[in-house]
């Protein structure tokens, strides 16, 4: 799935078409073990708990569910106080929305670092981006820790 085709809100047409292709290949019982949602945002944040009740509707349907691809610049978090936490909170949203689930089996960053992202090669204008969760000099970005708290709070919810 790619993410450039969504905004994840269950009355849009494209989301009903490929909630009902999902639902016809599971009664067809074509062999699909899980969906994956590419996870850039490029010029704007996706609704994050659209993203939620979409993931929820996929599992529920029968699929597993992974997020891939995440990245998101922090130009996309300059209108908050701190950039770097509100996209700390951000991923943190984002990572819940597939661990919440509970048939959520990855969730894949576009990179490890903001010195090695694409975005900087392509978005020259902009640089430089930051999108990922370890800064330019390999320190944890609030982004990591945000995600780790997620994938904390997932694991204490199954105790």
């Amino acid at each position: 799935w790619n993410e450039a085709l969504a905004n994840f809100r269950l009355d849009d047409p494209t989301i009903t078409w490929w909630l009902d292709t999902l639902r016809t290949y599971k009664e067809e019982s074509v062999p699909i073990d899980g969906i994956g949602v590419q996870g850039h945002n490029i010029d704007k944040r996706h609704n994050v708990s659209d993203l939620a009740v979409f993931l929820q509707e996929v599992v529920n349907i029968g699929y597993d569910v992974e997020l891939t691809e995440i990245d998101a610049p922090i130009k996309l978090f300059s209108n908050e106080a701190d950039p770097f936490m509100a996209q700390g909170e951000f991923f943190k949203d984002y990572a819940n929305a597939c661990l919440k689930t509970g048939r959520c089996k990855e969730i894949t960053f576009w990179g490890l670092d903001d010195n090695h992202t694409w975005y900087d090669g392509l978005f020259t204008e902009t640089k430089p981006n930051l999108p990922l969760l370890i800064d330019e000099e390999g320190y944890m970005k609030p982004a990591w820790l945000g995600v780790r708290d997620a994938f904390e709070s997932s694991y204490e919810d199954r105790e």
